[in-house]
């Protein structure tokens, strides 16, 4: 019995020994994903080579749009350009004074492809391969005949709407994300409670019953031994072997002696 106690006791400190390092890692976790949130808190825009100031925002766009080594720039700003029917930051007019344009980077258009209703808008990969409906219409300066064929609003509010829906959906997940890892920690504590009340109990009661053993008076468990093993107190006579005359007579049987 004390030896399986004994093989209790060390299985239970084992496992509070990994419980411990499973909390510790837990709260290490959760410490990491605070400074992530933070950090992206402060540097998301960053992160995308993007400021959600417009001002900002459109000296960017004039000075990275379509320069060689600002590939990725340049794509995000067509794909927001397709995907939100805007043009530029503020307004098209921002294309004007652009590297862009002003060294002659690019085909001779007064605005970017992707700033013109597209055949192709509904395509994924519209934003890197655009078809304009009518392109003489789309890069013409007058402004009644872009109508219905370039996109007038600049990008800057639809920017900003994407990027608080975004920051939102990841708080969210991160969130959630917190609140499950609690959830398990928390069963985890509980667990461990309960398992810890349980071994309690078990060995309470098992120093119960060894202190109702050593405490028993020694003559009352004596006197419990020996009453089993006492005779019974029937005593055998001589009368009950006797034998009687007519027994011996009905069994014809002679007395040897």
């Amino acid at each position: 019995m004390g030896a399986i106690s004994l093989v209790v006791s060390k299985a239970l400190l084992a496992f509070c020994n990994f419980l411990l390092l499973y909390f510790a890692l837990i709260i290490l976790v959760l410490i990491g994903e605070c400074a992530i949130y933070a950090t992206a808190f402060w540097a998301w825009p960053q992160c995308l080579g993007l400021g959600l100031i417009p001002d900002e925002l459109g000296k960017s766009c004039r000075k990275s749009y379509g320069i060689a080594g600002e590939e990725q720039f340049t794509a995000a700003i067509d794909l927001a350009q397709t995907l939100f029917n805007c043009c530029g930051v503020q307004s098209a007019n921002e294309y004007d004074t652009s590297f862009w344009r002003l060294q002659s980077l690019g085909p001779s258009l007064a605005v970017p492809l992707t700033c013109c209703r597209l055949e192709n808008e509904k395509s994924h990969n519209a934003y890197l391969d655009p078809h304009p409906i009518n392109t003489t219409l789309c890069q013409t300066l007058e402004k009644d005949l872009q109508q219905g064929f370039r996109h007038l609003p600049g990008c800057s509010q639809h920017l900003e709407q994407w990027y608080k829906e975004q920051y939102i959906i990841f708080l969210a997940v991160g969130l959630l994300v917190v609140l499950i890892e609690f959830a398990v920690l928390l069963c985890t504590v509980l667990a461990c409670a309960k398992l810890y009340g349980s071994a309690k109990n078990t060995k309470d009661i098992k120093s119960k019953m060894e202190h109702e053993m050593t405490t028993m008076p020694k003559s009352s468990v004596g006197t419990a031994s020996t009453s089993n093993f006492q005779r019974s107190p029937l005593s055998y006579s001589n009368n009950v072997y006797t034998l009687t005359n007519s027994f011996r007579q009905n069994y014809k049987l002679v007395d040897k002696a």
